[in-house]
């Protein structure tokens, strides 16, 4: 299950809760500090990596050439 980062808007506490992919806001859920309802999922941003050739700047030069016969 995933890990999603939620934000109480009572308190402003952040916490990390695995939910369910099918119930992404679970209808029990409340914040561990103040046991409030007024829950928020927080957006985060995501991590890239990109592999192979062809992504940096300096590979644009250095394209091979296939001898044809």
């Amino acid at each position: 299950m995933p890990i999603y980062n939620f934000l109480c808007k009572d308190c402003k506490k952040e916490f990390d809760i695995a939910v369910s992919c099918y119930d992404l806001i679970p209808k029990d859920l409340f914040c561990p500090d103040c046991k409030g309802k007024n829950i928020r999922k927080k957006f985060s941003r995501v991590g890239l990596i990109f592999k192979g050739s062809g992504f940096y700047s300096n590979d644009k030069n250095n394209k091979k050439v296939k001898n044809e016969k």
